[in-house]
């Protein structure tokens, strides 16, 4: 009996000693990000999240005024950019780095005052990529669900839209770097589903999957292989 008086003093102690380091590390988190333009901002989902941006982590999301947030390696947050005025006006839904760059798509049709449909290019320093905004015209007509960058730089783009920049475009685009469409990609129409994923082969030809089932009108269980060209 005594032994076993010990032995649950032991547990008890120890159980005690990590409930308290637990209780420590939690107030050094809550410390850590409780500046009110943290608790301000992220007020909804975090979607995504990049670690090793420039020295630090992305955040993008669902956070209401502001979609961005960064925080830097001593764990300090910041908003991406320094003025309120320069943010998306709905969720985003994928942020992608590009060098220093970010492409970014959602449910967003406006960056600051600039009109964007959908899809976006921040300069590192958050500003929006006014060539790519240029050759991507009016954009997207609905939302951006997921982005894929391909070894070229060029984007393949899927999500609810039926068009891009006034051209027919049927959920799935493949986009130039440069922000430009390129036409007749064979995935752009025909498609009875989806998009989900992508995988580029050696030899640059894509394996698409999906919940789609056919592609102009031909049988094509949740997988479509599209040659490079």
């Amino acid at each position: 009996m005594m032994s076993e008086r010990i032995e649950n003093s032991i547990d008890k102690a120890w159980v005690g000693l990590f409930l308290g380091l637990l209780l420590i590390g939690g107030a050094g988190l809550v410390a850590q990000y409780s500046d009110p333009s943290y608790d301000e901002m992220v007020r909804g989902d975090i979607i995504q999240v990049l670690p090793d941006y420039v020295d630090g982590t992305m955040m993008a999301g669902d956070f209401g005024q502001h979609q961005l947030a960064y925080i830097d390696k001593k764990g300090d947050f910041y908003r991406f950019t320094d003025s309120y005025d320069s943010d998306f006006n709905g969720p985003i839904k994928q942020v992608l780095k590009s060098g220093e760059d970010l492409i970014v798509g959602g449910q967003f049709t406006a960056y600051g005052q600039s009109l964007v449909g959908y899809i976006a290019k921040l300069n590192s320093n958050g500003e929006l990529n006014r060539d790519f905004a240029r050759n991507m015209g009016t954009g997207f007509d609905e939302e951006v669900t997921k982005i894929f960058v391909l070894r070229s730089g060029d984007l393949v783009v899927t999500g609810l839209f039926k068009s891009y920049n006034g051209y027919y475009v049927d959920g799935v685009a493949y986009l130039r770097a440069d922000g430009s469409l390129h036409e007749g990609f064979p995935a752009s129409q025909g498609l009875n589903g989806q998009v989900l994923s992508l995988t580029e082969l050696s030899n640059g030809d894509l394996i698409l999957g999906g919940d789609f089932t056919a592609h102009d009108g031909k049988n094509a269980p949740y997988l479509l292989k599209i040659a490079h060209k």
